[in-house]
Parts: C-alpha cells; sequence; structure tokens
C-alpha cells in the first residue's frame, strides 16, 4: 500500500507541476506587452503584398505559356493537339489569378 501512495504521489506532483507550467506559460503569452499590434492590420498587409507580387509577376509566366503553345503549334500535329488542350487552360488561369486577386483587394478593402 505504501508503495502504490508513494508512487501516485509522484505522478500527482508531475501533473501538478505540468498543470501550473501550462497555466504560467498561457498567462505570459496573453500578457499585454504581446498585444500591442493590431493581427488583422498584419493580415490584411501580408494578403495586399502577396496579391501585388502575384500580378507582378503572372504576366511574365503567362506570356511564357503563350511562347510555350506557340512553339508547340509549330512543331507537328501531336504537340498542336497539345497546345489547342492547353490554351483554353492558360486563358482560364489568366481569370482565375486576375480575379482572385482583384477579389482579394476587394474583400480587403471592404473592412477598412
Amino acid at each position: 500500500m505504501t508503495k502504490k501512495f508513494f508512487s501516485s504521489l509522484k505522478a500527482g506532483a508531475k501533473a501538478k507541476i505540468a498543470t501550473a507550467s501550462g497555466l504560467a506559460s498561457a498567462v505570459l503569452a496573453t500578457s499585454p506587452v504581446f498585444a500591442d499590434d493590431d493581427p488583422f492590420a498584419k493580415g490584411q498587409s501580408a494578403a495586399q503584398s502577396f496579391t501585388e507580387n502575384l500580378r507582378n509577376l503572372s504576366p511574365y509566366i503567362f506570356v511564357a505559356c503563350f511562347v510555350i503553345v506557340g512553339i508547340m503549334f509549330s512543331l507537328g500535329d501531336t504537340a498542336q493537339r497539345k497546345a489547342m488542350g492547353w490554351l483554353p487552360k492558360i486563358v482560364a488561369g489568366i481569370a482565375i489569378v486576375a480575379g482572385a486577386a482583384s477579389l482579394v483587394l476587394w474583400i480587403s478593402g471592404l473592412f477598412n
């Protein structure tokens, strides 16, 4: 009986220490020192910078895709059929990227 009592006491002490350390870290993490910036402003600026980078980079990627499709048209019948299959997907990709970038900027503008 004594062995079981001390072993359970040790396990209980371990649990108490774990609970106390978890509580202390939670109190320290929610202190006002860490809450000086607006997290929503950081998220909004990150979304805006991502969409700007996407808008700046996407025309070059799309031009490269059109050049590759143009080269495929000149390579022969099989490549031409593949290029005809890729062309609508490239145009759809342009629409999706342009629409997504505009949509993110429009939604972020609603919350200002």
